[in-house]
Parts: C-alpha cells; sequence; structure tokens
C-alpha cells in the first residue's frame, strides 16, 4: 500500500539520510506526485532510485542498455508513459516508467526462490522491489532487496 508523505517531508528525510545522495531531493515533488499516482511508497520508490542511479539523472548502464534515475531497461513496458527515447531523456517519464514497472511487479503471493543453498522467500514489496530487478542468483541480484531495504529503513527512520 502506498504510504502518503508531502514533498517536505521526503525531502527532510533525504536530507538527513546518510543511504540516500541529496540529489535525490531534486525529484522528491515527482517521485510524491507519482506514488500518489500509483499507490506506492515515495520512500521505497526513493530508495530503488538511490540504488539504481544514486540520483544522477545521466546514469547509463551500457552493458544492458539501461538508462535514467530508474535504470529503465524494459522501455515496451511503457509505451502509454513515452517513446523509449522519452523515458531515457526526460527524467519525469524516467521515473514514471519505473514506478509503474515496480507496481506492476507487485504481489500478494509470496515466491520462494533459491539461489544456492540459500532460499530466499518474497511477498508483497520486498516481491515487487526483487521483481524490479530480476530474479538473477549473482551477489547482484540476491543483495539488492537488502540494499534497497536500508536505504528504506533509513529514510524511514528520518521522516
Amino acid at each position: 500500500d502506498g504510504r502518503t508523505y508531502s514533498t517536505q517531508q521526503l525531502v527532510s528525510a533525504i536530507g538527513k539520510s546518510d543511504k540516500v545522495s541529496d540529489e535525490c531531493s531534486k525529484y522528491a515533488t515527482t517521485v510524491i506526485t507519482l506514488s500518489n499516482k500509483y499507490n506506492t511508497d515515495p520512500l521505497l520508490v526513493t530508495a530503488i532510485m538511490a540504488q539504481e542511479s544514486s540520483c544522477n539523472v545521466g546514469t547509463r548502464d551500457s552493458s544492458k542498455g539501461c538508462a535514467g534515475l530508474m535504470q529503465i531497461c524494459s522501455f515496451d513496458l511503457c509505451t502509454n508513459i513515452g517513446t523509449e527515447n522519452e523515458i531515457r531523456t526526460n527524467y519525469q517519464k524516467n521515473i514514471e516508467c519505473g514506478v509503474k514497472i515496480f507496481k506492476d511487479k507487485f504481489s500478494t503471493s509470496s515466491r520462494s526462490f533459491q539461489c544456492g543453498n540459500i532460499d530466499h522467500i518474497y511477498k508483497d514489496w520486498s516481491y515487487a522491489v526483487r521483481g524490479y530487478v530480476g530474479w538473477g542468483c549473482d551477489d547482484f541480484h540476491v543483495n539488492y532487496v537488502m540494499s534497497v531495504n536500508d536505504r528504506y529503513e533509513d529514510l524511514k527512520s528520518n521522516v
């Protein structure tokens, strides 16, 4: 479920955080607006954006072709938001595409996912975060949910 925060609360939480770049505050109004539109928690959206790009609007992953604040790779999932070029270059469209993909990954069912000898169980928003990054078993994918959650909890403690 989406939580409601004001832009000022989000900016304040970002400013007090030691896990989220102050750069993220530039996008607080957009994050609040789109989190309300898609009924997602703006602190969690900010945590994903910080994890994906450190809130650097020009971030590109040349190996996978991902782009922008939310590191969008699957542009076809957002054709109703804009063209691939628009999503790559317009930060509002990039954030909206990311929030839409994230919301679309949400599931109230749980998923047990085994990587090596470790069985990970994802449910609700952790399922959406894991779905956002993908289901690979390398260290990057396995640690992604934990890293995003650390940022999220830090933001929550600073609201």
